[in-house]
């Protein structure tokens, strides 16, 4: 890339050069030998067409590496694109992994609480049978043991005469 004006620009002068070395010869110069069966103008005229096939060929080719250009941006552009959707999926995945693995210990946390509650369930059923038979057995056993005469109230018991030896020493 000689120069990066305008590639059209740099053939037409190469080919307006060419024309001006073609048709306008320094009069020093001697004449080249005439090739047999073409005039020279004829050779000249071919010669500008193929200066101008090859400035339109190397315009087709600047055309298409820009648009290789274009598409190696869009390409990169795209991978990169993907890539990052490639790293969001696998935090995915990972976030899904855990929320798994969290979902499986609230279950069983939930299975261990349904267990408890069943067990727990189970004792408040005994420790309703054996309340039901103590009170039964209370029941049975007040009845059997109603008096049939009332009691009589205990007398007081009298006090000693006199306190004995030991414990006349402290008074």
């Amino acid at each position: 890339m000689k120069n990066e004006q305008n590639p059209s620009e740099d053939s037409f002068r190469a080919l307006r050069n060419i024309e001006a070395e073609l048709f306008e010869r320094a009069p020093a110069r001697p004449a080249a030998p005439q090739p047999a069966g073409r005039d020279n103008w004829q050779l000249n005229r071919e010669v500008l067409d193929l200066h101008r096939k090859c400035a339109d060929l190397k315009e087709e080719l600047e055309a298409a590496r820009t648009l290789l250009t274009e598409q190696n941006v869009l390409a990169a552009s795209s991978l990169s694109a993907l890539r990052e959707t490639g790293r969001d999926l696998e935090r995915a995945r990972e976030d899904l992994r855990k929320q798994e693995e969290e979902k499986r210990a609230l279950q069983r946390e939930l299975e261990q609480e349904k267990n408890r509650r069943e067990n727990f369930r189970e004792q408040l059923a005994r420790e309703n049978a054996h309340r039901e038979e103590i009170s039964d057995l209370l029941r049975g056993a007040v009845r059997a043991e109603a008096p049939a005469e009332p009691q009589l109230p205990a007398a007081p018991r009298p006090a000693p005469a006199r306190p004995g030896r030991f414990v006349r020493r402290f008074f």
